[in-house]
């Protein structure tokens, strides 16, 4: 019972912290499209559309926040942090924050006992509870 309960508090708080991490990845991503973006007038395609502004942001966002604190705001404000399993941290950061776009990578959480996401599992992390 104690294993199903430590699970589903972890996975609780790993949706509170995504959705906090998601929100300032938004905000942060829209100020940068606001402050650089909007009025270049090359390549509108790209440029006139908040999304690749976005998801640059999010990217960038993961990796120096994951890289290099080993957490994200949400994860912090949550009292969740990442292990790494292997002494290259870049190239495990990497392969975390690259694997999110996998399409219905969220949905792996739930098809692993432990509760680990394929962003977890190929870039040999976990994701911890900081002790208080």
């Amino acid at each position: 019972m104690n294993g199903k309960f430590s699970k589903k508090s972890i996975f609780i708080k790993r949706v509170i912290g995504f959705l906090i991490d998601s929100t300032v990845c938004m905000v942060l991503g829209i100020l940068f499209y606001k402050a650089f973006l909007q009025d270049l007038y090359f390549d509108r395609v790209i440029w006139d559309n908040p999304i690749p502004s976005q998801l640059f942001i999010s990217l960038a966002y993961f990796m120096l926040l994951e890289g290099v604190l080993k957490t994200t705001i949400g994860k912090k404000i949550v009292g969740l942090k990442i292990h790494y399993k292997r002494k290259n941290i870049i190239l495990s950061t990497l392969v975390r924050t690259l694997s999110r776009l996998i399409p219905f990578e969220p949905i792996s959480y739930f098809l692993d006992e432990n509760g680990n996401t394929w962003h977890d599992k190929l870039s040999c992390t976990e994701v911890l509870k900081i002790s208080r």
